[in-house]
């Protein structure tokens, strides 16, 4: 699955038995057009830190490192990192 807004990917998963057929790829062509369907300015996303390397294939950098926000209470935190690339 994959959800995206303008300037952010929001959301990119896929099922990990299926890791390594280009599902992701594919679902991250659809994401970055519908968060820069022109391919010019910034796209932002929030990134676990076992997918940063497959975003770093896709040219994005890391900017910041944060918590995942929006967490019931008492959960514990989970480690991110923001990621940002400009076309």
């Amino acid at each position: 699955m994959a959800q995206a807004s303008p300037g952010e990917i929001k959301r990119l998963f896929i099922d990990a038995d299926h890791a390594g057929k280009g599902i992701g790829s594919k679902l991250m062509e659809l994401a970055l057009d519908d968060a820069l369907p022109a391919r010019t300015g910034a796209v932002k996303i929030l990134a676990l830190l076992n997918a940063a390397p497959f975003y770093e294939k896709w040219g994005f950098r890391q900017i910041a490192r944060t918590v995942l926000p929006d967490r019931d209470e008492g959960l514990p935190p989970i480690d991110i990192i923001e990621m940002k690339k400009v076309f």
